[in-house]
């Protein structure tokens, strides 16, 4: 019996101190409907991220990724100071559906954000995230909507 404990404790012991240090993400989303047409909705998220270094922006999937952008580059959060060590990608979907026999688009955007510790070894460590900067670009997208609504109903008047 006494062997079986020493086994099993040492059996765990080994497979505590044996980890090596993996890259790991924290992956955050935030969600928005927008009670509008697809291609509306499109054109005011591809001008919602038109600083952001698009890596791929593809209409029929809904997709629009960026590439790993260093935290600071684009948008710089405003309570906190930028780090060099911090790496984020952005991801956002684009769903079609529809509420009330109206079109609707459900916006999706998802956050990878990578923190180097120690960049020699290329170990990296979770970050909480406010979701600040995804709620900016849902707001810019609901915004550039307002004003392409206002638009319309400026040259419909005229």
């Amino acid at each position: 019996m006494n062997k079986l404990l020493v086994f099993v404790g040492l059996l765990l012991f080994m497979s505590g101190c044996s980890s090596t240090p993996t890259e790991t993400t924290h992956q955050i989303s935030n969600t928005q409907v927008y009670r509008n047409n697809f291609n509306n909705v499109w054109r005011a998220a591809q001008i919602a991220l038109q600083n952001y270094p698009v890596k791929i922006n593809n209409s029929e999937k809904g997709v629009i990724e960026t590439e790993f952008i260093k935290e600071g580059d684009v948008w710089a959060h405003p309570t906190r100071s930028s780090s060099t060590s911090k790496r984020y990608q952005l991801k956002l979907r684009a769903v079609k559906g529809v509420i009330q026999s109206k079109p609707a688009i459900k916006i999706i955007i998802l956050k990878k954000v990578k923190h180097f510790k120690n960049f020699v070894e290329g170990s990296t460590e979770s970050l909480s995230v406010d979701h600040l900067e995804e709620s900016t670009i849902l707001y810019r997208i609901k915004r550039e909507l307002i004003i392409d609504l206002a638009l319309s109903k400026l040259q419909q008047g005229s």
